[in-house]
C-alpha cells in the first residue's frame, strides 16, 4: 500500500508539473508585436523623455520602447492580446504629440516645453470634385489664422561704421 501512494504522489508531482509547463509555454506563445509610430513633433530629449514616462514601464502589455528624437520614431513592443496599437498612438497623442495619424492633444501640446510644441495643422481630408480624375482638400478644422505668424520685416539696410578717431600715443624720447 505505500508503495501506492508514494506512486500516486509521483505522479501527480509530474502531472502538477506538466499542467505549469503547458500553461507557461501559452503565454509565451503570445508572440509580441513590434511597430514603428512617428512622431514628427519630438524635436529634442525632453520630448523623448515626456514620450517614455507615459508609455514605459508604466502600461501592462508594453515590453519595450526605444525612442529616437532624432529620426522622430518610436519603436515599441507590445502584447496585442494586453494592449492594441491604436492605444499606444492614443498614449502619445494624449502627451502633446502628434503619432502616425492620430492627431496630437492640443490642450496637452500647450503644456510641453516651448521647443517641443509644433504648429497645430488640422487634417484635411479630399471632397470629391464635379470635374471627373480631379479632387478639392477641405479643411476639416479651421486654418491657423496667419495673423499669429509673424511676418518677415523688410530687407535690413547696413550701416558702415564710421571710424573713430584714437589718439596716437606719444612717443618718449
Amino acid at each position: 500500500m505505500k508503495i501506492n501512494v508514494k506512486i500516486n504522489m509521483i505522479i501527480n508531482k509530474y502531472v502538477y508539473v506538466l499542467i505549469g509547463l503547458i500553461m507557461h509555454i501559452s503565454v509565451l506563445a503570445q508572440k509580441p508585436q513590434k511597430a514603428t509610430i512617428n512622431v514628427p513633433g519630438m524635436k529634442c530629449e525632453a520630448c523623448e523623455n515626456i514620450i517614455m514616462q507615459a508609455l514605459y514601464p508604466k502600461i501592462d502589455g508594453i515590453t519595450q520602447v526605444i525612442i529616437k528624437w532624432k529620426s522622430k520614431t518610436v519603436k515599441v513592443t507590445y502584447l496585442p492580446d494586453r494592449i492594441d496599437l491604436g492605444n499606444i498612438k492614443n498614449l502619445i497623442a494624449l502627451q502633446g504629440f502628434q503619432a502616425d495619424e492620430e492627431e496630437q492633444d492640443v490642450e496637452y501640446m500647450k503644456k510641453l516645453p516651448a521647443c517641443c510644441q509644433l504648429p497645430y495643422v488640422p487634417k484635411i481630408i479630399a471632397e470629391p470634385n464635379p470635374v471627373p480624375n480631379h479632387t478639392v482638400a477641405k479643411p476639416v478644422a479651421p486654418i491657423v489664422n496667419k495673423s499669429n505668424i509673424p511676418q518677415p520685416s523688410a530687407k535690413p539696410t547696413l550701416v558702415k561704421p564710421t571710424p573713430s578717431k584714437v589718439p596716437k600715443p606719444a612717443k618718449k624720447g
